[in-house]
């Protein structure tokens, strides 16, 4: 994959799923998590799978997005969610 610049988006999915994870044991734990479907200008696209972030990442991810990207797919409205995430309640 090449580098891009936020202009280089043609579109960004949230997409919202249920997963589960269990690390040797029978029981497993659920999770709702957020996967990103970037699609860019020059027809190619990036499926980021179920990233990582750690403290305030998903607020910066989420007011990053917003003001950068145009056309941003939200059919579960996460992106008010990431921009108010503040993970010491």
């Amino acid at each position: 994959m090449q580098s891009y610049k936020y202009e280089d988006i043609q579109s960004v999915e949230l997409i919202l799923n249920h997963r589960y994870e269990s690390y040797g044991t029978p029981i497993a734990k659920d999770w709702y998590v957020l996967d990103y479907r970037f699609e860019f200008k020059d027809g190619n696209h990036f499926y980021f799978y179920w990233p990582i972030t750690l403290m305030m990442i998903p607020r910066f991810i989420g007011t990053i997005l917003d003001e950068k990207v145009e056309n941003i797919i939200d059919k579960d409205h996460v992106i008010d969610a990431l921009k108010k995430w503040y993970p010491f309640k």
